[in-house]
């Protein structure tokens, strides 16, 4: 499997959408770049998380290297990826990218450790 192959199938693995269709949903002169999109796409993975909560609603948070993960939401997801990569945030990550944060069951994750909590 190549780079754009690994990319989609992971797209579509968190959205239920290929990749292509999304990149033509994008209208003006977007310009799709793999490495770009590739390497926001796997920061999202690492900084965050969401679990169902109450209610079945899916529950964001984002994970911390010195503290317990904070909870979070759509809005300062987006901004906080907008920060970060400003003019250069891919609009199909911007679009998207709520969708694109793994789910994890109720295990509690401590980021200093690796491992699991006790329960």
């Amino acid at each position: 499997m190549n780079e754009h192959q690994t990319i989609e199938a992971r797209f579509y693995n968190r959205t239920g959408q290929m990749l292509s269709t999304a990149i033509e949903e994008i209208s003006g002169d977007y310009n799709y770049r793999p490495s770009r999109f590739l390497t926001q796409f796997n920061w999202i993975e690492e900084t965050f998380y969401s679990t169902t909560g109450s209610g079945k609603a899916n529950r964001f948070y984002q994970r911390m290297t010195t503290e317990a993960a904070v909870d979070t939401n759509a809005l300062a997801i987006k901004a906080t990826l907008i920060e970060r990569y400003g003019k250069n945030l891919d609009a199909v990550i911007r679009k998207h990218c709520v969708s694109l944060i793994p789910p994890t069951s109720g295990t509690r994750f401590y980021p200093m450790t690796l491992t699991r909590s006790p329960r």
